[in-house]
């Protein structure tokens, strides 16, 4: 009784681990897109930056290799 217990705690403990690890692996994915996108985007750089924080230039375009270019 009590090594059927173990052996079940230790498979929750499994899948827990392997739930845990594919969240990771999704986390990650989804930070490696955004920075593809960023890379590829057509705007000032900078600005993009500010709007995933909630905020705005003020003056227009901002000082990106982008907007240098």
């Amino acid at each position: 009784m009590e090594e059927e217990r173990l052996r079940l705690g230790v498979f929750v403990a499994d899948r827990t681990a392997e739930a845990i690890a594919q969240q990771r692996r999704d986390s990650d994915r989804d930070g490696l897109t955004a920075m593809v996108l960023y890379a590829k985007a057509g705007g000032c750089r900078w600005a993009t930056v500010l709007a995933h924080f909630g905020e705005t230039l003020d003056n227009g375009a901002g000082r990106c290799g982008h907007c240098d270019s």
